[in-house]
């Protein structure tokens, strides 16, 4: 009733962390399913906690004074995070995919929908130019997994999006994501907040 005992040291033993199951079984991981002590040397962005790697670039992607999505690169490719509330049964993403799709033919580009390892998927190819205005093609998927009350909206850009699969060093960082909904009451699809990091944060500001 009180917790069991270690008789080697005396210790109350903490209870198991629960463990998701399905297609978040290797993450990404809400809150509840990991000890604050696995990670406490991950970037804290409020709603979104990364685990820092070598060779990655963050940066908070913000309109006016609202912070929206966190974007990771690591090399020449890059994945922009969002998390926003979602019900707590059911399959919000699978809902979000229509949307998706006619927001990919308005900017002009073929969306082509798949299942992926997270579930159904869009790619497409955004035409585009770079610094020097030669034409160019820029390869996206969006992505969407679903937890305890929050979805997160994943969409790789670069090389990484033509096939996204489970060794990408993008993937694994998406799998590394912990997800911090918080207790409050909000609307389905309201974006969690997101904030910048103490390290982030330039000491002069």
């Amino acid at each position: 009733m009180f917790g069991s005992k270690n008789k080697n040291l005396g210790q109350t033993e903490e209870p198991p962390l629960p463990s998701p199951t399905g297609i978040r079984a290797q993450g990404p991981w809400d809150r509840s399913e990991r000890s604050v002590e696995s990670t406490a040397a991950f970037l804290d962005f409020g709603s979104i906690l990364v685990r820092p790697i070598s060779g990655m670039e963050i940066q908070v992607a913000s309109n006016d004074s609202t912070n929206l999505a966190v974007l990771v690169s690591l090399g020449n490719s890059a994945v922009e995070l969002r998390v926003a509330a979602a019900s707590k049964h059911g399959d919000d993403w699978a809902q979000l995919v229509p949307e998706v799709v006619s927001e990919v033919s308005a900017r002009g580009a073929t969306p082509v929908e798949r299942s992926g390892i997270f579930g159904p998927e869009v790619s497409t190819e955004f035409p585009g130019q770079d610094a020097d205005g030669n034409a160019v093609i820029q390869p996206a998927c969006f992505m969407g997994v679903q937890g305890k009350r929050w979805l997160l909206r994943a969409t790789l850009i670069g090389p990484s999006a033509v096939a996204p699969d489970a060794h990408t060093a993008l993937i694994n960082v998406i799998r590394d994501l912990v997800i911090v909904r918080g207790s409050e009451a909000r609307m389905l699809g309201e974006e969690l907040p997101i904030q910048i990091p103490g390290e982030m944060q330039d000491p002069s500001s």
